[in-house]
């Protein structure tokens, strides 16, 4: 499940080649989190 904010924050940063790497990372992390919330419930 992707939150719909972090889908305009991905389309808008790919727009952008520069920030590219920075929305992996964000998207990187945002997984990392919802892995953690998960394994914790």
């Amino acid at each position: 499940m992707v939150p719909p904010n972090l889908k305009t924050m991905m389309a808008k940063t790919t727009s952008t080649s520069t920030k590219q790497t920075q929305a992996t990372t964000i998207s990187h992390v945002s997984y990392a989190a919802v892995k953690l919330v998960g394994n914790m419930c």
